[in-house]
C-alpha cells in the first residue's frame, strides 16, 4: 500500500528514532526503502542491523544536496501506489499511516495527503503548526493555498501517488542545494487533482539533529530553487489567485534570502527583486530591508 522513503547522510544518533516510527505503525502494509547517501559516523553499518522483511536498502557512493537523489533513488525502488517520505532524524505518530487509509478511503481522487505537524525547538519543548482557518478534521486544498502557507506540506507529513512524482520529475537532483522540497510540492500541487489536509499533529520535525543542513544560521541559502518553476506556471495561467499567490511568495522569499545575505552582489539582488512582479510588493520589500539596515547601523554605531 505505501513506500516509506528515508534517505540516510551522517544520522546515526537519530536512526533508531526514525526506522522504528515506521516498523511501530498501527497499519503495517508498507515497505520502508532506507538509502545510504555514502555515510561516513557508521549510518551504513547501522542501517543493516536491522532486521524486518519490509525494508529494502539500496547505498549511493556520493552524497547529493538535500536528499534529493536518495529520494528518487527511493521512488524509482518503490513497489507501491502511495509515496510517504520521513527524514532521518524525525519521527512519525504510530497512526500516521492509518489516517492517510482513512483519507483514501474517503476521497476518490486524492492525490496528496499532507497533515499537521509538530517541531521540536528543544527537548520536552514542542510547537504544533496550527494552519489558520483549517478547523474541520480534513480540509481540501490547492496551490495557492500552499504557496500563502508553505506549512500545509512538510516533507515528514506528506504522502503522494508514485504516479504524480513520476509525472512531475520527482526532485530536483543536481538543480537544487536548498529548497528542493517546495519545488517538488509545487510542481506536484499545480499537476494533482485533490489534495487533502490532515487536522491532526501526526509527525515531529526536530530541530536540535546533527548535520542539519536547513540551518540558516550557519547556511544561508542566496536564491531559492522554485524560481523558474513558478515562472513557469505564470506563463502557462490565467488564474487570478494563483498569480498573487506566487508573488506573495516570491516576495516572502526574496525578503528573506536578501534579509539574511546582507552582502548579497548588487546583480543577484537585482535578479531576486525583478522576479516579484506587484511594485508594491516590491515597494515594501526595500522599505522594510532599508530599514533593518538602518537599525543596524544605529546599534554598530552605539
Amino acid at each position: 500500500m505505501f513506500s516509506v522513503i528515508i534517505p540516510v547522510h551522517n544520522k546515526l544518533p537519530h536512526l533508531d528514532r526514525s526506522v522504528y516510527s515506521v516498523l511501530n505503525q498501527t497499519f503495517k502494509d508498507f515497505e520502508l526503502i532506507l538509502i545510504d547517501d555514502a555515510s561516513s559516523d557508521g549510518s551504513e553499518e547501522k542501517i543493516k542491523e536491522y532486521q524486518d522483511t519490509r525494508i529494502q536498502c539500496y547505498k549511493r557512493d556520493k552524497p547529493g544536496p538535500g536528499g534529493y537523489a536518495g529520494r528518487n533513488l527511493g521512488i524509482e525502488k518503490a513497489k507501491y501506489e502511495w509515496i510517504a517520505f520521513l527524514d532521518a532524524d524525525d519521527e512519525w505518530h504510530e497512526d500516521y499511516l492509518l489516517e492517510r487509509i482513512a483519507v483514501i478511503q474517503k476521497y476518490d481522487e486524492v492525490d496528496i495527503i499532507s497533515s499537521k505537524h509538530s517541531r521540536q525547538i528543544r527537548p520536552g519543548v514542542q510547537k504544533t503548526n496550527n494552519i489558520a482557518n483549517y478547523n474541520e478534521y480534513y480540509t481540501e486544498f490547492r496551490l495557492p493555498d500552499y504557496l500563502n502557507n508553505t506549512g500545509l506540506i512538510w516533507t515528514g507529513s506528506v504522502t503522494m501517488k508514485k504516479e504524480l512524482l513520476l509525472k512531475v520529475g520527482m526532485f530536483p537532483d543536481g538543480k537544487c542545494k536548498r529548497g528542493g522540497d517546495l519545488d517538488t510540492w509545487i510542481r506536484s500541487l499545480y499537476k494533482s487533482r485533490q489534495n487533502i489536509f490532515i487536522n491532526k499533529s501526526l509527525s515531529i520535525y526536530y530541530r536540535d539533529t546533527v548535520n542539519q543542513v536547513t540551518d540558516h544560521r550557519k547556511n544561508p541559502s542566496k536564491g531559492f530553487c522554485s524560481d523558474k518553476t513558478l515562472n513557469q506556471i505564470r506563463s502557462q495561467s490565467v488564474d487570478k489567485e494563483l498569480l498573487k499567490a506566487i508573488d506573495v511568495f516570491i516576495a516572502k522569499h526574496v525578503y528573506n534570502i536578501l534579509r539574511r545575505n546582507r552582502k548579497t552582489e548588487p546583480e543577484h539582488r537585482k535578479y531576486l527583486l525583478g522576479l516579484i512582479r506587484s511594485k508594491t510588493l516590491k515597494l515594501n520589500l526595500v522599505f522594510r530591508l532599508s530599514l533593518i539596515g538602518l537599525l543596524i547601523r544605529l546599534k554598530v554605531k552605539k
